[in-house]
Formats: C-alpha cells, structure tokens, sequence
C-alpha cells in the first residue's frame, strides 16, 4: 500500500516507515458516503486529538463540503475522562446526526455514554476503529443503537481466509470470547511483512529489508 508520510501524520518524511493498515484517504469515503447518502445535513465531528484523526477529519470535511453538509467540529483528548462539557456543546449545534472519530476507545465509549446521559436520541456513527468487544463494555447501555461504518475483521468463519482463522484462533486462545479486531490482522501483516524481508535479505540489515 502507497501511503504518503503526511497521511501517516508524521512530521517529516522518513525511509523506514512502512504501514499495513488502509490508506486514509481511501478509507474517508466509504465511512462519510453513508452519512451524505442518509440525508443528514448537519453533522457534528468530534475527534480526537491524534494526528491521523485528524487527517481523517479534514479528509471528511472535504466530503461534507462537496456534498454541502454542514458540520461543527469538536476535539478530546485521548486522556481526558470527563465528557459532560462535550456534550453539551454537541447537543447546543442541534447535530441530525453525531460521527465520533478516533481509535482509542475508552475517551469514545465515555462520550457516547455521555451523550445519553444528556437524554439524547441524536443517531450516533462511529468509525470502525471503535468497534472493539470494549467499546459496548464501557459505553453500557449507550452503546445500544450505534452505527459502526468502516471495515471490520469478519467474525463469520464461513467467510474468513485461512490465515483469518489461524489469527482468530490465536485471539481466542489468549483471550477467551474475543475477535479479532481489525489491528490484530495489520500486527499480523506486520510481523510476517518483516520476517519475510528478513527472509529475503538473509540477515537484519535495515537497507537490505527495506
């Protein structure tokens, strides 16, 4: 996969870094299409405060401004605990709907929890990156309804390739009831990625591998 270094939200470009994971720009559309198809006009954006959802966040804007969406923008901190003051922000934009950004789930699960609280009923989307077995354990009842929108790791063994069903029973082995998620399959394409050029360059010399 080509990514270019800006959309892996470093800072400068470098030599060695490499990802196994979509490419951001082409993952926005399929995430933001359904919410323009739906015929929501006005979205509220909250994110996180971490570079590539951030990338993800200009990339959807682009979209909803294409399509003439309007939308506010509101930002957490993945540390932060507190989310009452968030949602109040949100509910004060009169959102149609509420598309939460980001892959660290517990600051997510709290403000969708947070929502809720606040009474309201206000469709909620979340990317796919929160759609982890911790996602409904932290949100509780809040997480009821939620639309998750992205890719998912496909729990359905009739479907899955033979190396999904290899790391779906590593998962089960190590934690017993769980899936695998989407970032369980891009370690696993990494380990192998790097022993194969290890492989291949018989040694571990980095411009040989590279």
């Amino acid at each position: 996969i080509t990514m270019n270094w800006d959309q892996m939200a470093l800072k400068e470009a470098v030599l060695y870094s490499f990802s196994t994971a979509v490419n951001y720009g082409d993952t926005i559309k399929p995430m933001v299409q359904p919410i323009i198809d739906a015929g929501y006009k006005k979205v509220a954006m909250v994110r996180n405060n971490v570079g590539p959802t951030i990338t993800d966040a200009k990339e959807s804007q682009k979209l909803f401004d294409a399509a003439g969406v309007k939308y506010s923008e509101d930002e957490y901190k993945i540390d932060d605990v507190e989310f009452s003051a968030l949602a109040i922000r949100v509910k004060a934009a009169t959102p149609a709907v509420i598309y939460v950004m980001g892959a660290v789930v517990p600051p997510a699960a709290a403000f969708v929890k947070a929502v809720r609280d606040l009474g309201m009923t206000t469709p909620i989307i979340i990317q796919a990156d929160l759609a982890t077995s911790d996602f409904p354990k932290l949100a509780g009842d809040a997480a009821e309804g939620v639309t998750v929108v992205g890719v998912k790791f496909p729990q359905d063994p009739s479907i899955q390739s033979p190396v999904q069903k290899v790391l779906t029973a590593i998962v089960a082995a190590e934690k017993p009831g769980q899936y695998p998620s989407q970032y369980h399959g891009w370690s696993w394409d990494c380990v192998n990625l790097l022993a194969e050029g290890i492989k291949r360059a018989n040694g571990t010399d980095p411009e040989a591998i590279r």
